[in-house]
């Protein structure tokens, strides 16, 4: 007792010395004191008795406190939080388990930004603490916070791909929802050149890879394309049901984005393939080599893409074999 009264005049700001208790590990709760506490006051930064006892990892008093019929297990501080929030927040792993144990505890409840405590655990990198959540049975990984965002969704964007990769092992996941950029998970991971996070995608069986986005309508090989990774284009054409011609909302096959670019080693891979046709045109009725002529034409001021275009000759030559096919050697070029 006299060590909580010590405590309490250097930190003057709690309001009981329970809290002084629930915070610090070295502590004990005298029981006289303890049941003269008010249990549900809140502390300056908001928190409840509860709260301080789980940021503190001081699980004797946490289990002291909900033996007690009156205390809410389900309290939140002034952002929402729940215990299982803080936990979380904290890394607690072991007062995590204890609390999941618990039949009234919700682990589908939100703060103030509508996060679930999956959604926390994802945000904050905590791999083990994910794994368990997702061995809790009323666990929902499809919940959607304010921003609409889901676990899974966060873990893709700060791109923790051992916590997606877990996800992804939960089949009620949908991977082919659109975002409010109008792309889905595949085109976003492709766009950040995430060849990883595109491996994992495409070894699932739910997903649709030739999904088109909202705005241009392309598709996420269009976008591995417009990027220029030729890796992640050797992925996706790795897959059966992948259409390496499929257009967009102009007409613009890969190979039509690829020689845009300027990008020569796509071109060329995709131009070994016997599925590409190089005389589709888009909806102006332009093909790939109109374009690649095109291109040749304009005069860059920019040294380095000078260097770049003066490849495009050879591509020309690749082009024309293919429109006009060789019978013989007089036809070589």
């Amino acid at each position: 007792m006299k060590e909580l009264l010590l405590y309490r005049e250097t930190y003057p700001s709690y309001k009981s010395a329970l809290y002084i208790a629930a915070v610090d590990k070295r502590l004990v709760v005298p029981p006289p004191l303890a049941d003269q506490a008010n249990r549900q006051e809140k502390e300056n930064e908001g928190d409840t008795l509860l709260h301080s006892a789980v940021r503190g990892e001081h699980l004797n008093i946490l289990q002291w406190l909900l033996e007690r019929t009156e205390i809410a297990p389900n309290s939140v501080n002034k952002d929402g939080d729940t215990l299982l929030h803080s936990a979380v927040r904290g890394g607690h792993l072991n007062i995590l388990k204890w609390l999941l144990e618990r039949t009234e505890i919700d682990p589908n409840r939100v703060n103030k930004d509508g996060n679930t405590v999956l959604h926390e655990a994802v945000r904050c990198g905590e791999f083990e603490i994910v794994k368990l959540l997702l061995k809790t049975s009323n666990i929902d990984p499809n919940r959607e916070n304010k921003d609409g965002s889901t676990p899974f969704d966060i873990a893709a964007e700060e791109e923790r791909f051992k916590i997606v990769k877990l996800l992804l092992e939960r089949t009620t996941i949908d991977l082919n929802k659109v975002y409010k950029d109008g792309n889905t998970v595949l085109h976003k991971a492709t766009r950040s050149g995430e060849l990883e996070l595109v491996q994992l995608l495409l070894k699932t069986s739910n997903i649709d890879p030739n999904q088109k986005n909202k705005f241009e309508g392309d598709t996420p090989l269009h976008l591995a394309v417009s990027g220029g990774n030729l890796d992640i284009v050797k992925l996706f054409l790795q897959r059966a049901d992948i259409d390496p011609s499929k257009e967009n909302k102009f007409g613009y096959t890969p190979l039509h984005k690829a020689v845009k670019g300027g990008f020569i080693n796509i071109v060329q891979f995709l131009l070994e393939r016997a599925d590409i046709d190089p005389n589709k045109t888009d909806k102006v009725r332009h093909d790939a080599l109109y374009r690649i002529v095109k291109l040749c034409q304009i005069k860059y001021t920019d040294p380095n893409k000078i260097i770049r275009y003066a490849y495009i000759g050879r591509v020309v030559q690749l082009l024309n074999r293919l429109r006009h096919p060789i019978k013989g050697k007089k036809n070589n070029v």
